[in-house]
């Protein structure tokens, strides 16, 4: 590799090390409780408009009247995001506009 090309890479390396240093994240903890009859199996956020599948955020499946504490991960100031999630009764559900800077949780009922 010439010593230019690696002058190069080595700026474009410290350049995106920067920005990925000045993105900053938030943690959003979300508490969400199942008031239904079948467990929930998969739920996840995404941003608002995002074309991004959320990715599901449980561990395990969350009980009826089971309650799980979960962290969503965005760049600072994003405060307005989706929630999709099924059942394992196979029952889905989606919502959008939920305003996670502000309301830290989702009840789920019938």
């Amino acid at each position: 590799m010439s010593r230019t090309m690696a002058l190069a890479a080595g700026l474009f390396l410290a350049s995106a090390a920067a920005t990925l240093a000045n993105d900053k994240l938030t943690n959003h903890v979300v508490s969400v409780t199942n008031h239904r009859a079948s467990r929930v199996v998969a739920i996840g956020f995404g941003q608002d408009g995002s074309p991004v599948i959320p990715q599901n955020l449980l561990k395990a499946p969350l009980k009826t009247d089971g309650t799980v504490k979960l962290t969503v991960r965005a760049p600072a100031g994003v405060c307005s995001f989706s929630v999709i999630g099924h059942f394992e009764d196979g029952t889905e559900f989606a919502g959008s506009g939920l305003d996670l800077c502000n309301d830290h949780a989702l009840t789920l009922v019938d």
